[in-house]
C-alpha cells in the first residue's frame, strides 16, 4: 500500500509502514542481545521466531537502518499538510518509543519530536472552535493531543538527564493541550491514543504535570494548574480545588469569587436568545441576565436527546421549585415540527421549556450534533458541557455557590 500508484492511498500507508520498519528492526536488535547473553561465542546468523534476521555479531546495521528510516520518515513529516488525515503524529511517536531508549539515537529521537511538535502545533493555530467547523474541531483535538504527548516525552527525556527546570516547560505545555472542553465534545478522534500515550485516561499529562509541580513548583503554580483541571472537569476536580485553595488561599478572597472569576476567563461572549416558545411565551437570555442558563439543543428523532430527558425534567423541577435556584433553562428542538414536539411532551408529561430551533440560532451556537448543551454564565460568557459527561454534575459543580 505504501508503494502504491494512488498517492492519496500510499501517503495514507507510509507512516504506518515506516513505523513497523523501524518496530522489527528494533524488536531483531533486542532479540540479538538477548541470544548473545546466552551465547557469547556464536557468531552466525540466527533466525527468530517472525522469520527475522537477527545479528547476533553487532547491532550497527540495524542502527544505520533505522537512521536511514528515520530521514525518509521525516521527510515525509516536513511536507504533510495534514498530519491528521495520515496520523503521521501518531506513528512518529510510536517510532520515538521504540528508539528513545537507545543512546546511540538520542540526536534522531530528539529531532523526532521536534518535528512532531512543529507540525501539531502549526495545525492548531488561530482556530476560533465557536466557528469552526466539525472536521476542524476533530482536526484540532487531535493535534492537540498528539503535541501534547510530544511534549511529554520530551519532558520525561529532560527530567531523566537530570534536567528538572528544563523538563517543567515541556511537563506545562503537555498540560495545556490537554484535552479542553472542546476536545472532549469530540474524544473518539484521540482515544487511540490516550491508550498509546496517556496511560489510558486523558488528564494524564495534566496529573503529571500537578506532581513535577508538588516537587518543583509552588503553591500558586499548583492552584493554576488545579484550576484548568477543575475547568475541564469539575465533577472530579473542583472539590480538590476548593479544599487546595482552602488550605492555601483563603486568607485572599473567598473560593467562591476566586472560582467565578476563574469561570469568565477566557470565555466567548453568548449569543443572544430571542424565542418563541412552544406555549406562545417568549424567551429572552437578556431577561435572564444575571442567572445561569442551560440550553439544551435536542429533537424528538435524536436517542440520546431522549435518554436525557428524564433528568432534565428532573432538572427543570428542581430549578422552578428552589426559590433560590439560580439557574435557568431553555431547550431549543431542532429539525422538527411543533406537532411532533407538542406530542413527545404530551407523551412522557415532560414540562421543561421547548423553543422551535432556527437556523439562525443553531449557526449562532455552531451546534454540530445532538445533544448539544451550553451553559452561560451569569456574566453573560458560554462554555459548551463535552458529550458523554456527567452534564448533571457537571453543572452542578459550575453553578453552586
Amino acid at each position: 500500500m505504501s508503494i502504491d500508484s494512488n498517492p492519496l492511498l500510499a501517503n495514507t500507508a507510509k507512516p504506518l509502514f515506516l513505523w513497523v520498519k523501524v518496530h522489527l528492526i528494533k524488536q531483531n536488535i533486542v532479540y540479538g542481545k538477548e541470544l548473545k547473553k546466552f551465547d557469547k561465542e556464536t557468531q552466525s546468523p540466527v533466525i527468530n521466531e517472525g522469520g527475522m534476521l537477527v545479528d547476533i555479531s553487532g547491532r550497527s546495521s540495524g542502527i544505520t537502518e533505522i537512521r536511514h528510516i528515520l530521514k525518509e520518515f521525516m521527510t515525509v513529516e516536513a511536507i504533510t499538510k495534514d498530519p491528521y488525515q495520515d496520523k503521521m503524529g501518531t506513528y512518529a511517536l510510536m517510532i520515538f518509543k521504540d528508539i528513545a531508549d537507545d543512546k546511540n539515537m538520542l540526536k534522531q529521537a530528539d529531532a523526532l519530536l521536534s518535528a512532531t511538535m512543529k507540525a501539531t502545533l502549526n495545525a492548531v493555530q488561530n482556530i476560533n472552535v465557536n466557528t469552526a467547523t466539525v472536521l476542524t474541531i476533530r482536526k484540532r483535538a487531535w493535534n492537540r493531543y498528539v503535541y501534547a504527548a510530544a511534549n511529554y516525552f520530551k519532558a520525561n527525556t529532560l527530567a531523566q538527564a537530570g534536567d528538572h527546570q528544563a523538563a517543567g516547560a515541556y511537563y506545562k505545555t503537555a498540560f495545556g493541550y490537554s484535552p479542553d472542553l472542546s476536545d472532549l465534545s469530540a474524544p473518539t478522534d484521540f482515544l487511540a491514543e490516550v491508550q498509546l500515550f496517556g496511560n489510558k485516561q486523558p488528564e494524564f499529562f495534566q496529573l503529571e504535570y500537578v506532581n513535577y509541580l508538588k516537587k518543583y513548583g509552588n503553591k500558586n503554580q499548583i492552584l493554576s494548574a488545579l484550576t484548568q483541571m477543575a475547568l475541564r472537569n469539575p465533577v472530579d476536580h473542583k472539590v480538590h480545588l476548593s479544599d487546595y485553595y482552602a488550605l492555601n488561599f483563603a486568607r485572599q478572597a473567598s473560593f467562591n469569587g476566586y472560582w467565578h472569576k476563574a469561570i469568565n476567563t477566557g470565555l466567548d461572549k453568548a449569543p443572544a436568545l430571542l424565542l418563541e416558545k412552544t406555549d406562545g411565551h417568549n424567551y429572552s437570555s437578556a431577561e435572564n441576565a444575571g442567572k445561569w442558563i442551560l440550553v439544551d439543543f435536542w429533537g424528538t428523532w435524536c436517542g440520546p436527546c431522549r435518554i436525557e430527558h428524564p433528568a432534565l425534567q428532573k432538572l427543570h423541577l428542581m430549578s422552578v421549585s428552589n426559590s433560590s435556584s439560580n439557574l435557568d433553562i431553555i431547550t431549543i428542538a431542532c429539525n422538527d415540527t411543533k406537532e411532533k414536539v407538542f406530542d413527545y411532551m404530551k407523551d412522557f408529561k415532560y414540562t421543561f421549556p421547548v423553543a422551535m430551533g432556527d437556523q439562525k440560532t443553531v449557526n449562532a451556537f455552531n451546534v454540530h450534533g445532538y445533544p448539544t448543551k451550553a451553559l452561560i454564565t451569569p456574566e453573560g460568557n458560554y462554555m459548551f458541557i463535552p458529550f458523554n459527561s456527567d452534564w448533571i454534575k457537571f453543572i452542578e459543580r459550575y453553578t453552586e455557590d
